[in-house]
């Protein structure tokens, strides 16, 4: 059996993916191994479509448990499908962006005193009104702890336990 150079191209870029997104870290990202995800909190049916389309467009190429390996902020995500579209990654632009939402929910990384609103809705799942307020918050007050989650107006903190791992500080 012979394999063209594009298949050989192909499985080692796949390669190359799997092996960076099992090890790649951010310079923002905390030294030694991160914690998974607080699996407390359940899934949405929303976000547990996520969670299938997300096991049916990675799994083609690689286990999903490579890709859950490492919180990562919303950025470092989107560089990471990014990189998988390069190699060969195949998934309409919707099913890109419930990959990417799960990821985010799921295995997401914010830094509380510096992400945009944007993020932190991301991350957290929080309502603008929610984000918005946490960034008023940090322009008088710096985040030091999860507990000062507490003094965000409309903060479910009931979900704080949840969402330790997930927090930079």
């Amino acid at each position: 059996m012979t394999h063209s150079f594009a298949s050989l191209a192909l499985c080692s870029g796949m390669l190359l993916v799997s092996a960076y997104v099992a090890v790649s870290a951010s310079p923002s990202s905390s030294v030694g191994p991160q914690a998974p995800p607080n699996a407390e909190e359940p899934l949405s049916p929303e976000d547990q479509a996520a969670r299938t389309t997300f096991e049916m467009v990675c799994s083609t190429c690689h286990e999903s448990a490579i890709a859950t390996t490492t919180l990562r902020t919303r950025q470092e995500w989107s560089a990471v499908l990014d990189l998988m579209v390069t190699f060969g990654a195949s998934a309409s632009d919707a099913q890109f962006e419930q990959v990417q939402r799960y990821l985010g929910r799921r295995y997401g990384r914010v830094n509380l005193n510096r992400a945009p609103a944007d993020e932190l809705r991301f991350v957290l799942d929080v309502t603008p009104e929610v984000a918005e307020a946490i960034v008023a918050y940090r322009s008088t007050m710096r985040f030091t702890a999860p507990d000062d989650l507490k003094n965000i107006p409309g903060f479910d903190a009931a979900r704080i336990e949840a969402l330790k791992t997930h927090l930079q500080f």
